[in-house]
Parts: C-alpha cells; sequence; structure tokens
C-alpha cells in the first residue's frame, strides 16, 4: 500500500512539474513557431452545439471526471476539424472536440458513461507537426492573431494540414478582464509539397 501511494505521489509531481513547466514555456511565447507536439494520452469530450456554450460544458464535465478519476488539474483545448467550422458563425451547431492530457497509465473510464449530450473516449495522439501562437485578449480579436499565425506558416515553407486547436491557459472562469485572456492557437502543419521537377 505504501508502495502504491509513493508511486502515486511521484506520478503526481511529475505531471504537475511537467504542467508547471510547459505553461511557464507558452507564457513566454510570444512570437510563432512550428515544432512537434509528442504523443500523449487524452480525454476527449465530443459535444454539439453553439461554441460559446458546449465550452461550458466541457468545463463542468472536465472538472467531474477529474474528480471522479483523481486526475491533477490541467489545461483543456477546444479541437475544431478546421478555422472555417470555428469562425464561421452563420451555424450555431458545431461539432468540438474538447481535450485534456491524461496520464498514460489511465486505461479506463471506470463506470463513467457518455450522456445525451456528450460523448467520452480516450484516445491516443501521435506524433503532431504544428504552428502555435500565444494569443493575449479577448477572444473577438482571434482572427487577427490568425492571420497572422497563417503568415508565418507561408512563410516557413509549411501548409496548414489538418486540424485547428485553441488551448485555454486563462479564460473567463479564471479571469473577468478580457484583456488578459491566453490562448494558444495551433493549426497541424507539414512542409509544402515541392512541385515535380524543382
Amino acid at each position: 500500500m505504501r508502495w502504491r501511494l509513493l508511486m502515486v505521489g511521484i506520478a503526481v509531481i511529475g505531471v504537475g512539474g511537467l504542467i508547471h513547466y510547459n505553461l511557464n514555456t507558452y507564457r513566454n511565447q510570444d512570437e510563432p513557431r512550428i515544432y512537434t507536439l509528442m504523443p500523449t494520452k487524452e480525454l476527449v469530450l465530443t459535444i454539439e452545439g453553439n461554441p460559446e456554450y458546449t465550452f461550458d460544458t466541457a468545463l463542468l464535465t472536465f472538472h467531474s471526471v477529474g474528480r471522479l478519476l483523481k486526475l491533477s488539474p490541467s489545461y483543456f483545448s477546444g479541437r475544431y476539424d478546421d478555422w472555417e467550422s470555428r469562425s464561421d458563425r452563420s451555424d450555431q451547431s458545431t461539432t468540438v472536440d474538447y481535450v485534456r492530457p491524461v496520464p498514460e497509465t489511465l486505461s479506463s473510464l471506470g463506470t463513467i458513461r457518455d450522456t445525451d449530450t456528450v460523448t467520452l473516449r480516450l484516445q491516443r495522439r501521435d506524433k503532431t507537426r504544428i504552428a502555435e501562437l500565444r494569443h493575449q485578449g479577448p477572444y473577438a480579436s482571434i482572427p487577427e492573431s490568425i492571420l497572422r499565425l497563417k503568415q508565418f506558416i507561408a512563410s516557413r515553407d509549411h501548409d496548414i494540414h489538418g486540424f485547428y486547436e485553441e488551448v485555454y491557459l486563462i479564460f473567463e472562469a479564471m479571469e473577468q478582464d478580457p484583456l488578459k485572456f491566453e490562448t494558444l492557437l495551433r493549426f497541424e502543419v507539414r512542409p509544402t509539397s515541392k512541385i515535380a521537377g524543382e
């Protein structure tokens, strides 16, 4: 029993240290960059609806599931098929995968089941090449940062290929002033294909 408690304590300290290191790295990042995310296990909540409201559902669900599974607090993100599905406000029903990292040792959700509005699953994210920019400020000004990130991607001979993701570091549940919100903006990318004969 003591050995098990010791191992759990070490795991919690390790994950907490990793999260602290990553958050400090992200906060110091004001310039866009391209790098590779390492493989990780994720808890994914798939929710369909208006992202303005499904965000709150995801926040409450992650909190509840985290308590039941005894998970350490963590950041989470909203992952979309592409930027257009996030930015198009004419369609109020969008499917969003809300994602948070979980320990590699988590193999089951136990008795936790899907609801009428939320589908839960564990998945493994493979190594993924991304372009990333930290956006500070209200969500309404995200399109300006997206334009800057897209220009950076093109200037580094990469193409957007895959998902668009927002990692919520500081948001309305933590901070009332929208000018202090912090969101990592990410695109999955790949090197631009060379035209045959060049």
